[in-house]
């Protein structure tokens, strides 16, 4: 063919071989850079790569499944994520992946017949039942459902008072908190601190035992957190994790020492903290956007999205895996 195109037509030839040459130019140049960069993200990440550990394949990353939450079931030894279809029309999905990284997934539905297609946030395990945090609420799911079947119904809804991003829990407190960034996603949690210095996010520390099928949640703190947090956890140690991410920037893992001077306390009389710098005891920066956080056996397990269909280049990076991360 290209003889025949080289005969009769010289200039279509030239021009043919030239979109060739370029094309593969190209594609040598994105091998290179990937290739660089699968070297270099050991060096720029040093920190992060020193203290991570993979636990598990993340699952649902090529099924158009975008995944936020992250969980630890610990009975049956198997990690959970949760998250919202890259395609609105589905409904929005928890994985589960076991130690042999077998895969499972059911679909959340509000009733038999309709389907739930809120975005998904973080989830967290208490007492038999999932709850996954969106629409400023926590979404209650029956723990067999979610682990067995291919529809899970929602139980229960419980309001909270921010927008519920993400969620933490143990024995005793769930941690819920929102993502702020003051322009795509704005909150309305704001406190003013100087002229410098603005909240705009909040994290409230409620009861465990009040998180139940039509109580009112018994709030006991309020702590107020930086921008872009997707998730919390709190340490054996006592320490709160926060995870922030947006776009292709890095993730950044902050490490406070639990506060102990109540900032203010309101007309509830309900204790509010300011999570600042003077707590700050580590910053580890890590590849871009990881999501929710849990804690299990000294590790802030976490994952990424960016390697799910709706964003592509995290295969690349092999930023495909659920890892934790060595953290007291």
């Amino acid at each position: 063919m290209e003889r025949n195109l080289k005969r009769k037509h010289p200039v279509l030839h030239v021009a043919f071989k030239t979109v060739l040459i370029l094309l593969l130019s190209v594609i040598m140049i994105l091998v290179l850079i990937v290739s660089l960069w699968n070297g270099l993200k050991y060096l720029v990440y040093r920190d992060y790569y020193a203290v991570s550990k993979v636990l598990r394949n993340n699952p649902g990353l090529n099924d158009g499944y975008v995944n936020q939450g992250n969980c630890y079931y610990e009975k049956d030894d198997i990690f959970l994520t949760s998250g919202y279809m890259k395609n609105k029309n589905l409904a929005s999905r928890i994985y589960s992946v076991n130690k042999d990284n077998k895969t499972f997934f059911t679909s959340v539905y509000e009733d038999e017949n309709t389907l739930c297609n809120l975005h998904f946030g973080g989830m967290t395990y208490h007492d038999n039942y999932f709850f996954v945090a969106s629409d400023s609420k926590l979404i209650a799911l029956n723990k067999d459902d979610v682990l067995n079947k291919e529809k899970s119904i929602i139980q229960y809804r419980i309001d909270v008072n921010n927008q519920a991003s993400f969620v933490f829990s143990d024995d005793n407190y769930f941690y819920v908190g929102e993502f702020n960034d003051s322009k795509q996603y704005k909150t309305n949690n704001h406190e003013k601190i100087n002229n410098s210095l603005t909240y705009h996010a909040i994290i409230s520390k409620y009861d465990a035992k009040s998180i139940k099928e039509g109580a009112t949640p018994v709030l006991k703190e309020i702590y107020h957190i930086r921008d872009q947090v997707q998730g919390v956890c709190i340490t054996d140690s006592s320490r709160i994790v926060l995870s922030t991410s947006w776009g292709l920037s890095p993730s950044k893992f902050y490490v406070y020492n639990a506060p102990t001077k109540v900032a203010r306390t309101d007309e509830n009389n309900i204790p509010h903290y300011y999570l600042d710098d003077s707590l700050l005891a580590d910053v580890i920066e890590g590849p871009s956007m990881a999501e929710d956080l849990d804690y299990h056996d000294g590790r802030v397990i976490t994952s990424s999205e960016s390697a799910s269909n709706k964003y592509i280049f995290g295969k690349l990076f092999f930023y495909n895996k659920i890892e934790g991360l060595l953290i007291g």
